[in-house]
């Protein structure tokens, strides 16, 4: 069906655009990264953060560019809760090695070797999940990690856990952050390119550097000090 206007997501849906287009057709890329590959044929494009914005415009400056970050739908706000005992930590997301589940399993295995106790779930699928099991069994981690699949009820999900973790390595948005603050869940982030722009720290959320002691060391000082969840849920 002929349309005006087609949004295109990435660069993997860039390569199904027709190399020449009708002048009524207008293109609108939406560049989830800094690296997205600007096209001819593009009339705008959305960055998703300042960062990716301000590169695009210095490399492309004859190009029509927007800053307009990822929105969710906000649900009916839970009220306020204390920690479960033991806290439930989550994460979810495409599990291959930029988003850090890794990292976030080596944070936990820390947290057990300072005796905190904490349940977790580390949600999602992808080219780890394997290695990530079997990561969870030699760390002695089975028992207090589930690994459920893919969260295709988040509602559910976002109702069972008490701290939200966005280990990433790299982070183009972190839409995973504003649903879990739609939920009002504390949300503790990498200090990456998404998370930095979602989180003012202290009193949206809280960043850490990408490393395991680091996520490790902000976890224990959120399940310490739960005063501190009055300042951003």
């Amino acid at each position: 069906r002929e349309c005006n206007a087609v949004f295109i997501h990435g660069n993997r849906a860039a390569h199904f655009m027709p190399k020449k287009k009708k002048p009524e057709q207008h293109f609108i890329a939406i560049a989830h990264s800094r690296f997205f590959k600007v096209k001819k044929q593009f009339n705008a494009i959305i960055a998703l953060t300042p960062e990716a914005f301000n590169s695009f415009k210095n490399d492309h400056p004859s190009f029509c560019f927007y800053y307009i970050p990822n929105m969710v739908t906000l649900p009916e706000k839970p009220p306020k809760k204390q920690f479960s005992s033991p806290p439930v930590i989550a994460t979810m997301g495409r599990q291959s090695i930029e988003k850090g589940p890794d990292i976030f399993l080596d944070a936990l295995f820390l947290l057990k070797e300072r005796n905190i106790p904490f349940k977790a779930i580390l949600g999602g699928s992808g080219i780890l999940s394997a290695d990530l099991k079997e990561k969870a069994r030699l760390l002695d981690l089975t028992d207090s990690v589930s690994f459920p699949g893919w969260i295709k009820d988040k509602e559910k999900f976002f109702s069972e856990i008490d701290l939200f973790c966005l280990p990433s390595r790299e982070e183009s948005f972190g839409i995973t952050l504003l649903e879990a603050m739609a939920h009002n869940i504390p949300c503790i982030a990498t200090n990456c390119t998404g998370p930095r722009h979602l989180i003012t720290p202290g009193e949206t959320g809280y960043l850490c550097k990408i490393d395991a002691e680091s996520l490790a060391d902000c976890i224990q000082q959120v399940i310490n000090n739960q005063e501190l969840l009055t300042k951003i849920c």
